[in-house]
């Protein structure tokens, strides 16, 4: 399968005075076919997107807070926070110790984990995210 590309427009850009800048995600799914509840993490939910756009209205509830993504499925979310992380960080003065530069993606399936980490590495946020069981 072709990696999934994301142009993420924050929920209220229509309705604010300022312009929120979009984000554009690179998300892969797993390729083997998906045949149990155990599998559910190979797919991309609506729900992520769901959340991901909101997450972009809402940056201030994420800024200099480290975040866990747990049961991440491809990793999309994890990786806005993260992408977004990046774009709040470079807006300010840079700390050695900051941990809103730290997001965490999780997952009990090693495919699935495999595909998150590779979905890091497409998106180039491997500074900022990592993957963990």
């Amino acid at each position: 399968r072709l990696p999934l590309v994301y142009d993420l427009t924050p929920v209220d850009q229509c309705k604010c005075g300022e312009q929120k800048k979009d984000t554009k995600i690179i998300i892969g799914q797993v390729t083997k076919r998906q045949s149990a509840q155990a599998d559910v993490g190979f797919v991309m939910w609506p729900s992520a997107i769901v959340l991901s756009r909101w997450l972009m209205s809402n940056p201030h509830l994420i800024q200099g807070k480290s975040v866990l993504e747990l049961g991440a499925g491809c990793g999309l979310v994890g990786i806005v926070v993260a992408s977004l992380l990046t774009r709040l960080r470079d807006n300010q003065e840079p700390t050695p110790e900051d941990p809103s530069s730290k997001v965490i993606i999780t997952d009990i399936n090693d495919t699935v984990l495999e595909n998150i980490s590779q979905n890091i590495k497409l998106n180039e946020m491997e500074s900022v995210a990592s993957v963990a069981k």
